[in-house]
C-alpha cells in the first residue's frame, strides 16, 4: 500500500491517493486541483477504481465532478450526509464557486457503519463517527491505517457548528475512537499525519481528561 498526500482547494484540504502493489488506486476526499489528481494518477501509471468521502462540505468533495468526466467510478459515502451532495448551501460550495464545477445528479453509492470495501490487497472498514456532519466517517485500511476526515486531527478536532454538527454526538464518535486497541496511523483531513497512540496521550478532547475539564 502507499499512500499520498495531496493538499488540494483554497483550504489545503488533505487529499490522499492510496494505491495498491497492482497500480490500483482509490481517493480519498478530492476537495479541489482535479486536474493535479488526474495528472498524479498517469503519473504514477495508476489506475482510479473509486472514490470515498469522509463527509459532504465542499473542501472535500470540489472535485469530484470534474474527477468523473474522466474516470467513471463510484463514490460512497455515507447516507447521512449524501444530502450535502446535492446542496450547494448546505455543502457551502456556494461559498467557493470559482474552485469547483457543481452539478446535478451525481450518481453515487452510499456506505453504512461497519461496511467494508476491497480493492486488490486492500481492505477498507467503514467507521460511522458523525459529529462535524451527520455522516462524517472515518476509513480504517488493512488494520493499519486511519483517513479520520474531520473527525479528529492531531491534538484538535473538527468543529461542530455547520450544517449537521452536534457536538455531543461529537463526543460520542471520539469516545469511541478512544476505545479503539490499535494503534493505528492517523491521516487526517487537515494537518500531519499522526497516531492514535499519541492522540490518546496528547490530545484533550481524545484523552482521559475531557476538553471541558482541561481547561
Amino acid at each position: 500500500m502507499e499512500i499520498q498526500v495531496k493538499p488540494v482547494g483554497m483550504m489545503q484540504t488533505n487529499c490522499y491517493i492510496v494505491s495498491s502493489d497492482n497500480k490500483n488506486a482509490f481517493i480519498i476526499d478530492p476537495g479541489g486541483d482535479a486536474k493535479q489528481l488526474l495528472n498524479n494518477l498517469k503519473q504514477h501509471d495508476l489506475t482510479l477504481k473509486m472514490i470515498l468521502l469522509t463527509h459532504g462540505h465542499h473542501d472535500h468533495i470540489a472535485a469530484v465532478w470534474d474527477i468523473l468526466e474522466e474516470c467513471s467510478v463510484p463514490v460512497y459515502v455515507h447516507p447521512g450526509d449524501k444530502e450535502m451532495l446535492e446542496d450547494v448551501q448546505i455543502s457551502l460550495c456556494s461559498m467557493a464557486p470559482v474552485y469547483f464545477h457543481y452539478k446535478t445528479g451525481m450518481e453515487y453509492q452510499t456506505v453504512k457503519d461497519g461496511d467494508k470495501l476491497e480493492m486488490d490487497d486492500l481492505k477498507i472498514e467503514v467507521l460511522h463517527t458523525p459529529g462535524h456532519t451527520k455522516g462524517s466517517c472515518c476509513f480504517v485500511v488493512n488494520q493499519q491505517v486511519m483517513f479520520t476526515g474531520d473527525t479528529l486531527f492531531q491534538g484538535d478536532i473538527g468543529r461542530c457548528d455547520l450544517y449537521g454538527g452536534d457536538y455531543t454526538v461529537m463526543k460520542q464518535s471520539l469516545a469511541r475512537l478512544a476505545e479503539l486497541e490499535t494503534d493505528y496511523r492517523v491521516y487526517p483531513g487537515h494537518g500531519p499525519a499522526t497516531t492514535l497512540l499519541n492522540q490518546k496521550a496528547t490530545n484533550p478532547y481524545l484523552g482521559q481528561v475531557s476538553y471541558d475539564d482541561y481547561f
